[in-house]
């Protein structure tokens, strides 16, 4: 009897667990401001703020840019050769995507 009466508890327990529980999405949308460096090459470095990046060419646009806090930033491009390809403030706002070129090389 003891058996039957702990396995309806657990049971009823459990019923009452899953009926508790609910499905919830949340979908979240970043609007931060991003900077993307068209015509990178491997190796190129990116600074924002005179603090490295990384390489510019993961910043391409294609998927990824590189998400900044809005305002005004410092974005830099160096080659591997250390020559500066492109430097230039920028101002971004909210939801912005900010493209900048390098030039024919």
């Amino acid at each position: 009897m003891f058996n039957k009466f702990a396995i309806g508890t657990l049971l009823a327990i459990s019923l009452l667990l899953v009926g508790c529980s609910t499905n919830t999405s949340t979908t979240i949308t970043d609007d931060r401001p991003g900077v993307a460096i068209i015509g990178a090459q491997s190796g190129d470095k990116l600074y924002v703020d005179k603090v490295l990046m990384g390489d510019a060419k993961d910043y391409n646009a294609n998927p990824d840019v590189l998400i900044v806090e809005p305002g005004r930033h410092e974005v830099m491009v160096i080659s591997k050769s250390g020559a500066v390809l492109l430097s230039e403030s920028v101002y971004v706002t909210k939801g912005q995507i900010r493209e900048l070129a390098i030039g024919a090389r």
